[in-house]
């Protein structure tokens, strides 16, 4: 019996679409099965950290790191201290207002703040150093605009961790 001719090309049409489909699936799978995980810190703890102080910063960034995409908000903020080290012992008794706790110290470099509220969420207050702005143009831009005075200023950093 003879074939017809379109036969053949309806055929490998027909694989050629299995064959697709399998790879999508396959492809969806493997993408679904080794996504990273966003870890970012509730909107809720940034705006208590905005509370504390006039902002004079804020950047965002992100780093993979196994699986995971660590997103870490940075603020450099005037708590109206005199001095790096009297802005950072104001920042923490703020944010102990708020239920912040330290967890670490490593003072004069920097204090580690939990808060039962936000069980995930760490806060890293330190002293501002400018060299931390080097690459945030904006950043070193507000800090002449809003003629802050670098030596008084604080950072907080804001992340989800584990």
């Amino acid at each position: 019996m003879a074939m017809s001719s379109h036969a053949g090309p309806r055929r490998r049409r027909a694989r050629l679409a299995r064959i697709n489909s399998l790879i999508l699936l396959v492809a969806s799978l493997f993408m679904s099965g080794c996504g990273y995980t966003t870890w970012q810190v509730d909107p809720a703890v940034l705006d208590e950290v905005r509370s504390i102080g006039r902002v004079i910063g804020e950047s965002t960034s992100d780093g993979i790191w196994e699986d995971t995409n660590d997103i870490v908000t940075t603020f450099v903020i005037d708590v109206g201290g005199e001095s790096g080290p009297e802005s950072v012992n104001k920042a923490i008794d703020l944010l102990g207002r708020r239920g912040w706790k330290i967890s670490h110290t490593n003072l004069p470099t920097s204090v580690t703040m939990e808060s039962p509220k936000w069980e995930s969420d760490r806060l890293v207050v330190r002293p501002f150093d400018p060299v931390e702005v080097e690459n945030e143009p904006e950043i070193k831009e507000e800090i002449k605009k809003k003629r802050a005075r670098p030596a008084a200023l604080v950072v907080v950093w804001a992340w989800e961790g584990a």
